[in-house]
């Protein structure tokens, strides 16, 4: 074979490789991806506010929510020792959610139900002797509420769950205590809720 035909045939081959190279499609890494998709889930922020003793009608609650505003959640004593998640507004019309709620990464999903009393609400009973309840008592770990699908609640753990869950079960809290009993009350919830406001100012001086 002649070199200028040699020559050519190299130079056809040359062309037809690097046209092959530019119709392949590239190659995508979806498992690097769907491992990024894992693990960057967005991280839920404590909400803000602080545990504090509080009046519902006549009977004693437990709220949670920054001060001098409307709490974001509230315990109220439910049946027989029974705790009631209650939030404010109504229910979706035509709606039946439920409450997910997570203690330390154990979960459990409550259903939803219109609260009975003048202002619209949205409640979900916890059956009394519920493990729940103790484990709503002896956090140790941020609690998370999630309402249907909305965005979770991060509420951190605090001794005065501990304290109204136990009032609740000894038929204490359906309505207010008077005299002596009524002010070592209300003095244990003042105390638990400065400890917690020391607690939040350290935390934010020491960021």
């Amino acid at each position: 074979m002649k070199p200028a035909a040699f020559l050519t045939l190299i130079l056809l081959a040359a062309c037809a490789r690097s046209e092959d190279a530019s119709v392949r499609p590239a190659e995508s890494n979806e498992s690097e991806v769907e491992q990024v998709r894992a693990t960057s889930g967005d991280e839920q922020e404590p909400a803000l506010g602080q545990w504090r003793m509080a009046l519902l009608g006549e009977r004693q609650a437990l709220e949670f929510g920054s001060q001098g505003t409307a709490p974001l959640i509230t315990f109220v004593c439910g049946e027989r020792g029974g705790l009631v998640l209650q939030r404010a507004g109504a229910l979706p019309p035509g709606a039946a959610p439920t409450l997910s709620v997570s203690v330390g990464g154990q979960g459990r999903q409550l259903q939803v139900a219109p609260g009975t009393g003048a202002t619209a609400s949205q409640n979900a009973s916890i059956a009394p002797g519920d493990t729940l309840i103790q484990q709503l008592a002896t956090a140790q770990a941020p609690i998370a509420l999630r309402f249907g699908d909305g965005t979770p609640l991060i509420l951190p753990h605090h001794p005065l769950i501990g304290q109204f869950a136990q009032s609740c079960a000894s038929g204490g809290g359906r309505r207010v205590a008077a005299g002596a009993e009524g002010n070592a009350i209300a003095e244990a919830a003042n105390a638990g809720n400065a400890v917690q406001a020391a607690n939040e100012t350290n935390a934010a001086v020491a960021r």
